[in-house]
């Protein structure tokens, strides 16, 4: 239905089981799994263990970002375009962030963008930028990246 932008570390395993992040690495295989359940369709199931981590971890940009995956998948657009500032906001830093910010401002009809970049970003972000600035002379929408 949707572009699935969102990337996780490791490639998810079929047979899913509810982790508990007790370690950094430990990070990586609970976020497969995350993103395993939801695309089998078990959103509801990925939500609750990202939330169990969250609420131990609630700063963890990484965790943040795989609960707006989940939302995404689910179509739930505007959770999901939350959640993925929520993610920037805690220092996430990465393409496939800005590409699934993107992707939920068309979804929600704020293409147009007002601040779509702030002004530091890593390099290939900032080569977008002359034709996002565009975008905000000639729209002043209400969307940001």
């Amino acid at each position: 239905m949707f572009p699935a932008i969102h990337t996780s570390t490791k490639e998810a395993g079929s047979d899913v089981m509810p982790l508990s992040v007790t370690a950094e690495g430990d990070s990586a295989a609970l976020i497969a799994k995350v993103h395993a359940l939801s695309e089998s369709g078990r959103y509801g199931q990925a939500l609750a263990l990202v939330a169990g981590e969250l609420s131990r971890h609630p700063d963890d940009g990484e965790l943040l970002f795989a609960r707006a995956s989940v939302l995404f998948d689910w179509g739930r657009m505007r959770e999901a375009y939350t959640g993925f500032l929520q993610a920037r906001d805690r220092g996430l830093d990465r393409t496939a962030l800005y590409l699934n910010l993107a992707w939920s401002c068309q979804l929600l009809g704020m293409a147009e963008g007002r601040n779509l970049m702030p002004a530091r970003r890593s390099t290939s972000i900032l080569t977008m930028r002359p034709r996002i600035s565009a975008w905000e002379r000639v729209s002043g929408g209400d969307c940001q990246l």
